[in-house]
């Protein structure tokens, strides 16, 4: 209901601007405001083009569609629809987009070896229950406002605000889908130092591998999401070409995986009842009561062409988890509460190369390593170790590092080629061990290889074709008599066919 109330004020307001404008002469628009925003990569250096040059309004066609209020500030509206047909050869979460593979649930016989050691042989029914999924949930629509310049602080102000259909539950049904936040911010701009208030993306790893896929590459290599946060920008601009970036955001903890890991026991029956419930209704990062910190330093100069510069860059953060267990003794009838806190944290390179200018061909890459990193899509989604706090009495962070490369060529205005590889590898010494259920659910690699194709055919229109081989890795009980049990791995694998049409306006 809070939705479709939204939705109706949001149209109402659009329909209402301009018969305002009609009213009031418009003004001029401001012409000493911010260039807009790369699409995905927020305040980081300027992403390639995903739209031909020919797609684009010409320079007298610019201000066709803005609109001006009668406060003065500038409006455009822009946004794209979108249709995306996949065919997976294997059960994939979740089918719009890929994360991982599901597993393929082996099963086996309990054997008896010639040393008289029991083990599991397995009999493993790979996953090839292929599926389909025809969805237009990466329609996006947005506003780029654009403000008169405060005079008393001398700083010019704007916003954006986007959304697209992906909200909700995943398991909703295509035709019911729910609005979600993309982008929700303001900010203030003084040329060589920028504050960025509400929601937006995050300043770790803000580049974007150029996969069709809408789901940014997440726990496959790609780090970072969009959450609320302040970020506070130093961008200092050196010799009309060279550039600075400093960034440093305070943002909201636990906004992606809403971990709740708190240990809670409800069974009074035995002498020493280990906890037996999850969760507390707080998420473990809130519950710390400190911001997560995120900050980023990176330099950015033109070589052969500006649309993309040479950058490199170097970014981090931290953010705290609160866990409690809370235990009932049966001898003393009453609770035992302990508090414990976890550190996240993670340290990643970013760097983009252009190595021709005709045709355009691109080199861009980004590498992870850090711990308890569920939040920023990393680790597979295995922040902390859900044995670590019910065996070993103390919360552990599931520790992982990843990487991801793709070059892009485009030789023609109308056509580019992109070829990818990223791989997300937790490691294997900080999952699960001991508890056999948690050990077949343990994802412990996880890695795709892609071949993106568009064709850009005009007045904002692209057709795309993509290919992608995707594996993940589980873990598999091999011989339960050994403390911890001893497990190899096994491989789920999917072969995706992508087609994406797209029209942005």
């Amino acid at each position: 209901m809070r939705v479709t109330t939204w939705c109706v004020l949001l149209l109402a307001f659009l329909a209402a601007v301009p018969a305002v404008a009609q009213e009031q002469p418009a003004p001029t628009p401001p012409t000493d405001t911010p260039a807009d925003p790369a699409p995905d990569a927020s305040m980081a250096m300027p992403m390639p083009q995903r739209t031909a040059p020919e797609a684009q309004a010409p320079k007298s066609e610019e201000k066709v569609g803005d609109v001006f209020t009668s406060l003065g500030n500038y409006i455009k509206f822009y946004g794209s629809l979108r249709l995306d047909i996949a065919y997976d050869t294997s059960r994939t979460n979740y089918g719009n987009w890929v994360l991982y593979v599901l597993p393929n649930k082996p099963y086996g016989q309990l054997r008896v070896g010639d040393n008289g050691r029991r083990y599991i042989e397995p009999i493993v029914n790979y996953n090839n229950n292929n599926e389909i999924a025809i969805n237009p949930r990466g329609s996006r629509l947005g506003l780029d406002i654009k403000g008169t310049p405060i005079e008393t602080i001398k700083a010019k102000i704007g916003g954006k605000v986007e959304i697209d259909f992906y909200g909700g539950d995943f398991e909703s049904k295509e035709w019911k889908a729910v609005p979600r936040w993309r982008k929700a911010y303001l900010y203030l701009d003084w040329g060589w130092f920028e504050l960025r208030a509400g929601q937006d993306q995050d300043v770790v790893s803000p580049l974007v591998p150029r996969s069709s896929d809408t789901g940014a590459s997440w726990l496959l290599g790609n780090l970072g999401g969009r959450r609320p946060q302040a970020i506070f920008t130093f961008k200092p601009l050196f010799d009309d070409t060279h550039r600075l970036w400093a960034q440093v955001s305070l943002a909201r903890p636990g906004d992606v995986d809403g971990a709740d890991n708190d240990m809670i026991d409800r069974n009074r029956d035995s002498v020493f009842q280990i906890a037996s419930e999850r969760g507390d209704g707080v998420q473990d990062g809130e519950d710390s009561g400190v911001p997560m910190i995120q900050w980023r330093l990176a330099y950015e100069a033109p070589l052969w062409y500006k649309e993309m510069p040479f950058s490199v860059g170097l970014s981090g953060h931290w953010e705290q988890y609160e866990f409690r267990r809370r235990l009932w003794i049966a001898q003393l009838q009453n609770y035992s509460t302990s508090v414990y806190r976890l550190d996240s944290y993670s340290l990643n390179l970013e760097a983009q190369f252009p190595i021709l200018e005709k045709p355009k061909w691109t080199v861009r890459g980004e590498f992870f390593w850090g711990r308890a990193l569920a939040d920023l899509w990393g680790g597979i989604f295995q922040g902390v170790n859900p044995e670590s706090l019910l065996w070993l009495g103390k919360p552990e962070g599931v520790e992982a590092y990843g990487w991801w490369v793709d070059t892009t060529i485009q030789p023609f205005d109308f056509w580019a080629l992109t070829v990818g590889y990223m791989m997300d590898i937790p490691d294997e010494g900080t999952l699960p061990a001991y508890d056999l259920n948690l050990i077949s659910q343990t994802r412990f690699r996880n890695q795709a290889g892609f071949v993106n194709t568009e064709f850009f055919l005009g007045s904002g229109f692209m057709a795309g074709f993509q290919f992608m081989h995707v594996m993940t890795d589980y873990k598999y009980v091999l011989d339960t008599t050994t403390n911890p049990i001893v497990a190899y791995q096994y491989q789920a694998m999917d072969e995706r066919f992508l087609l994406t049409a797209m029209y942005s306006f």
